[in-house]
This record gives structure tokens, C-alpha cells and sequence, in this order.
């Protein structure tokens, strides 16, 4: 490999990312006893963005060879987990997969034991804006953000809420642990420009 980059960890030292070469991209794990697997090789997943302790990968397939799709791969089998084009951003330890819909007013979803759930829209959504599921607790809490606002949705209840904060120009919601404390970004002027990382934490935590 020429160039590669890292972008999730599990509790067992695995670590998935991508790798360039003179073949091309290719997602690519880590293993914590130091082998590296070409993961688009031996799965089909173009991408990978996450993974947890039982060795699921999630990412994108690209079936066509132009457009992404959602797609889960655990044990040697890889399933799409949506026909609309897209992208699985996140997994928690319970196997619930979250992430987003390129098309239109792009959507994000759950997806939890074999049934996918599109989020609601945030309200003004503006035109040409994604709506993008970044990450899921093992509670079932969506983080991410849309628009002009940060959002959590929850899962077990079906209720999405705007984060304080993160509100106007360059918001963002990442990741949320089992405490729901929620790491983001939020601008810092008048304005709500020149974003800095924040933490935030749930009330009801």
C-alpha cells in the first residue's frame, strides 16, 4: 500500500480504514495480532466506516460500480442494507447500524434486526442539504447532524430532538458514548462560524 489512513477501533485492538495502491482504493482491517486484510477483496465493501467487538463491518458496496449503498458485512456474508443509494456510518455492539441516503433531501436510518427505519427530517431543512447519522450508542441513540442543526434520535422511543449549540453555519454531531456525552463541533463567533470540538452531555444521563 502506498498511502492509508485509519477511521474506527474496537475494544478488541481491530482496526478498520482505507488503503491506496497502485490497484486503487481498497478498505482494508487491521487485526490486533498485526495481519492486514484487504477487505474489499474478501467481502466486496468499498468502504468501511465502522466495526464492533464481534468482527460486523459497516460501510458501502458498490454494486454498479458508480453508486454506494449501505451494506453490513459479518462472517463471510455481506448484506445491502438498503436499494437506496447511501452510506452505513456506524454500529453499536447490539448490531443496530445506523447512516444516511445521498438521494434528495438525503434521510438517515436504523437498521435493527434485518427492518431499516428512515429518521425524520429536521425541521427547514434547507434545499440540497444531507441529513447524516454519524454514530450509535449500544442505548440505540442516533447522533449527527443536518441542515443548521445537530440532532439525537431515539430509537427505542422514535423521538428526535435538535442539540443545543449546535445550531447555524459548520454544526456537527460525530459520536455518542453509553453516558450520552456527545462529541461535535460548534462555532464560536456571532455568526456561529469558526467551529471548535465540544462535548456535550444528555440531561437525563
Amino acid at each position: 500500500f502506498s498511502s492509508s489512513y485509519a477511521t474506527a477501533i474496537n475494544d478488541r485492538g481491530d482496526v478498520a480504514g482505507y488503503s491506496w495502491s497502485d490497484g486503487g482504493l481498497a478498505a482494508v482491517l487491521w487485526r490486533r495480532d498485526g495481519t492486514v486484510v484487504d477487505v474489499t477483496a474478501t467481502t466486496g465493501l468499498y468502504s468501511v466506516t465502522d466495526l464492533d467487538n464481534n468482527g460486523r463491518l459497516v460501510g458501502a458496496v458498490v454494486p454498479d460500480g458508480m453508486n454506494l449503498y449501505p451494506a453490513l458485512s459479518y462472517r463471510g456474508r455481506t448484506t445491502v442494507l438498503s436499494d437506496t443509494s447511501g452510506t452505513a456510518s456506524a454500529i453499536n455492539d447490539r448490531g443496530e447500524i445506523t447512516g444516511y441516503f445521498f438521494a434528495g433531501v438525503g434521510a438517515s436510518f436504523v437498521w435493527r434486526a434485518g427492518r431499516l427505519t428512515e429518521l425524520p427530517l429536521l425541521p427547514d431543512m434547507p434545499e440540497a442539504s444531507m441529513m447524516q447519522a454519524q454514530g450509535i450508542n449500544n442505548r440505540g441513540q442516533v447522533v449527527g447532524y443536518g441542515g443548521y442543526d445537530g440532532f439525537v434520535w431515539e430509537s427505542d422511543t422514535g423521538t428526535l430532538s435538535t442539540l443545543p449549540g449546535l445550531t447555524a453555519a459548520g454544526p456537527a454531531a460525530y459520536d455518542i458514548n453509553d453516558r450520552g456525552q456527545i462529541a461535535g463541533s460548534a462555532g464560536t463567533t456571532p455568526d456561529n462560524r469558526e467551529p471548535h470540538a465540544v462535548l456535550l452531555t444528555l440531561k437525563h444521563h
